[in-house]
């Protein structure tokens, strides 16, 4: 079964994921949501990580998503539960050079509604009601108020973010989000996670307002799509590219990193490929750590390229690495 970690943004607390979770549960997929430390401003993205790992390190390979403010504590968060994807729901992705508080100074006008700054809607019922829950039923607005929780990550804002690339990323624009701007979201998707977006109708917090449309999109989410676009390569919309490039040699890339593969093509018909023939990453990213763990995840894009095809191939795994 799938698992969905749910990290909270800074103006709810876990509870306001409860309807998602409900629908994510009733398609087969786990929700879990934790509220974060918000008395403790010290703490930056590696401890909310450790703390996230802590508590669901045992799920296999979840994804892990972030709601609006959050997406700063994601790339940790991410890798420290070993995600296979990363979504980011109307959330903030990093700048590589900026601290969050930079960023948004820098792109306020770009960024956010005007009316929205500074705006609490914590605790200001309008506020909450106008930017963040208006496209909600009266009924669902008021048991959205009782969600709300201040969290403020300040340490984590005061310094620049690095990203995890090597997890697929996924982003949702919220199509009528009165606080960060539509238009801004498919930016920072575009020029800062290197990908298209993905749409959904409604506000600020979809999993509020429709919590059965984004537990459809994220059940669909979990799926990757590979395709061949020329002979003997497979690419998919997880970042990953597969070539096999004779009887020996895989040529492997997943996001702007790229490493050649031992691999020798067998007589059953199958390619045998073990992780001692994953030995380092190509220039210019050659003096950064391939770890085993890297070698695991690249083994298994390989096997999973290989099997949407239908090649009639079979990957064997010739043991541990050197």
């Amino acid at each position: 079964m799938t698992d969905v970690v749910l990290i909270h943004s800074t103006g709810q607390s876990a509870a306001g994921w409860d309807r998602l979770i409900a629908a994510l549960e009733a398609r087969g997929v786990r929700g879990h949501a934790v509220d974060l430390p918000n008395d403790r401003p010290e703490l930056r993205a590696d401890d909310y990580a450790r703390a996230l790992a802590d508590r669901y390190g045992d799920l296999d390979r979840p994804i892990v998503l972030a709601h609006s403010g959050s997406g700063p504590l994601l790339p940790a968060a991410a890798t420290a539960l070993g995600a296979r994807r990363q979504v980011w729901l109307a959330a903030w992705v990093p700048h590589p050079s900026l601290s969050f508080f930079d960023d948004a100074r820098a792109h306020k006008e770009e960024a956010f509604e005007p009316g929205w700054i500074g705006r609490d809607p914590t605790v200001h019922d309008e506020a909450a009601i106008h930017f963040v829950y208006h496209d909600c039923d009266a009924e669902t607005q008021a048991w959205a108020l009782t969600t709300r929780r201040p969290f403020l990550p300040e340490a984590v804002y005061d310094e620049p973010v690095a990203l995890e690339p090597a997890i697929p990323s996924t982003y949702i624009v919220a199509l009528e989000d009165r606080t960060i701007r539509p238009g801004w979201q498919r930016r920072m998707a575009l020029e800062r996670l290197g990908i298209p977006p993905v749409e959904l109708a409604g506000g600020h917090c979809p999993n509020v307002s429709r919590p059965a449309d984004l537990a459809e999109l994220l059940t669909r989410l979990d799926s990757t799509t590979y395709w061949s676009p020329r002979p003997n390569v497979v690419e998919g919309d997880n970042g990953v590219s597969v070539e096999v490039l004779g009887r020996t040699g895989i040529r492997y890339g997943e996001r702007g990193r790229s490493c050649f593969v031992d691999s020798e093509v067998l007589a059953v018909p199958a390619i045998a490929v073990w992780p001692s023939g994953i030995r380092r990453w190509d220039p210019p990213h050659e003096d950064e750590p391939l770890t085993d763990d890297d070698r695991r995840r690249i083994l298994q894009n390989i096997a999973d390229a290989f099997a949407s095809q239908d090649w009639g191939l079979e990957l064997i795994d010739r043991g541990a690495s050197a």
